[in-house]
């Protein structure tokens, strides 16, 4: 976990080099990425300071520092590793800057590991981390499922609690955090959980306009946008997309002089976004949907066998299949469901009447592509 080489790195191939080499090996960003993504502690506000909110010291920010000293920076395209070796312990301490103080690597509860002279520092640091004695990532991870099933955490954002951020339901989150730690952090038994609870079942409908208390209370099913990985994938899915000789799952390659793939492009364009009911499209990314050269390939039927094979479809008598048997197949590419009969009706007379063009086919194709920009398959109700 703690080795790698940063060259070559792709999704379906993740490299824990990259962390460390986004995080430019420096120990102190190092340490403000771990303890937010794997504690829900935003530790870095006592970098310089005590945390303004919280009850960190910025003892405690550097004496978690500690753990990732001694990494020296590598050179990547070299392929030189970036980070040390297991068998090399680190120096466990670490001067914080603008004193003269140096403080040892020390866990967020105050204590100091037992070390052994072939410990690893964060090979100790990882034990922990996932130990039941420790209080933060239980919770963390409870948080992060919780609040990717329904995208409001029970922690809104996921970090330590202040007057400003409080927990929505502390009670149950320490259960669901203390039967997840009884259960050795499965998680599946903790999807299971989730999604069998009332909230997570309840409709995103109402007969009132949803409110920012309607999410928060889990009083029902906030519309989510789609995460850019997720949004390409399902466009892929809907227009029979495969890149040729690779998996359609290759992400970003920056660090391989190779050529961008569109997937890529696509996910360049998009950015995660952590409140995931207030969902944005920016104007680059409606324009590369309504406008770019991926989705107006994919939807041509000389690029499309199955949107052809769809065109040239016959009845069992031998005659064109009935324009709206064609809508109905889109509609369940698409959006997994057959259309209302009053969009069938709609629909049905736009593509016989061939659009602005005239013409059957190109209207079939403009359908096409509207569902693929409709709010219903970008969303997840």
């Amino acid at each position: 976990m703690t080795t790698g080489n940063v060259q070559g790195m792709a999704a379906n191939n993740a490299n824990p080099a990259a962390f460390y080499f986004v995080n430019e090996n420096k120990p102190e960003n190092l340490a403000a990425a771990t303890t937010r993504t794997f504690l829900g502690v935003k530790l870095e506000c006592a970098q310089c300071h005590a945390h303004p909110f919280a009850k960190w010291s910025r003892d405690q920010f550097w004496e978690f520092a500690a753990f990732f000293a001694g990494i020296q920076p590598g050179n990547v395209r070299g392929g030189i590793q970036p980070i040390p070796n297991n068998n090399n312990p680190g120096p466990r301490t670490i001067k914080i800057p603008g004193t003269d103080k140096v403080v040892k690597a020390k866990f967020l509860s105050g204590q100091e590991p037992a070390w052994k002279d072939s410990d690893s520092s964060r090979m100790v640091l990882a034990d922990w981390v996932t130990s039941a004695a420790n209080p933060y990532f239980a919770k963390a991870a409870v948080d992060h499922i919780w609040g990717y099933f329904f995208g409001v955490s029970l922690l809104e954002p996921i970090m330590e609690p202040n007057d400003d951020s409080p927990i929505t339901y502390p009670e149950l989150l320490d259960e669901m955090a203390r039967q997840f730690t009884e259960q050795n952090f499965d998680l599946k038994f903790l999807i299971k959980a989730i999604v069998h609870t009332e909230a997570y079942q309840r409709a995103s409908t109402g007969l009132t306009r949803a409110t920012k208390e309607d999410y928060n209370l889990f009083t029902r099913m906030p519309v989510r946008g789609l995460t850019p990985e997720q949004l390409f994938d399902s466009v892929a899915e809907a227009t029979h997309y495969q890149q040729a000789g690779m998996s359609m799952n290759n992400n970003l390659q920056p660090f391989n002089n190779q050529p961008l793939t569109p997937r890529s492009q696509f996910l360049g364009k998009f950015t995660n976004q952590d409140r995931r009911h207030e969902t944005q499209t920016s104007i680059l990314q409606a324009l590369f949907l309504m406008n770019g050269k991926f989705l107006a390939e994919q939807i041509k039927p000389e690029n499309n066998g199955s949107f052809q094979t769809l065109l040239n479809s016959m009845d069992v008598s031998g005659k064109p299949l009935p324009t709206a048997k064609r809508v109905e197949s889109l509609y369940v590419w698409v959006l997994a469901r057959l259309p209302r009969p009053e969009e069938t009706e709609r629909l049905v007379r736009y593509i016989d009447s061939g659009g602005p063009l005239g013409d059957p086919r190109r209207a079939m194709s403009d359908v096409y592509w509207a569902l693929l920009n409709s709010a219903e398959f970008m969303l997840n109700h």
